[in-house]
């Protein structure tokens, strides 16, 4: 007995499809995804049921021991499922983004230290913005705003959540 394949495409964050591939259906039934190896495979976090016109709909949730998908599909050989994902943030921009703020850290601290106690650069750089820090603020909110994506991130969650609602995997 073979194990069934279904095709699925694999989006990420509702864009796409990234990825279409055929995948076997693993289990005691045949019936459940690998949702482990498609994580590690593609460096995901996460995967949800996905739909083009409603968008991402329920987390798919895997079974600690085996990995497999808790979500039960046919075997039908023209099923097709799609799955939207969110991808896994690089090293990179995390050691940037505790880099960032340690700097910032370190100017609070700078900023409120006696006159004294300040380094002659840093009195420099006070004399260069006009003794207003607001300047250097204002930078580093910039600086961390575009390295993080934070904004956009939050907005595009509002449009999902104001959406159809969850929908189901197609099949």
């Amino acid at each position: 007995m073979s194990l069934p394949e279904v095709q699925i495409e694999l989006y990420v964050n509702g864009k796409g499809p990234r990825h279409t591939f055929k995948s076997k259906l693993q289990g005691y039934d045949a019936n459940r995804l690998d949702v482990e190896t498609l994580l590690s495979k593609y460096k995901l976090n996460a995967l949800y049921a996905y739909s083009p016109s409603g968008g991402r709909g329920q987390r798919l949730i895997q079974h600690p021991r085996s990995g497999l998908s808790l979500v039960c599909y046919s075997g039908k050989p023209d099923s097709l499922i799609r799955l939207d994902s969110d991808p896994k943030t690089s090293l990179w921009k995390q050691s940037l983004l505790i880099l960032v703020v340690s700097l910032v850290i370190v100017l609070i601290i700078l900023i409120f230290s006696d006159d004294a106690d300040k380094p002659l650069w840093f009195k420099k750089l006070q004399q260069l913005g006009g003794g207003s820090i607001g300047w250097l603020v204002g930078f580093f909110v910039i600086l961390i705003s575009q390295v993080t994506g934070w904004p956009r991130s939050r907005f595009q969650k509002a449009n999902i959540a104001s959406g159809s609602g969850p929908t189901s995997v197609e099949q």
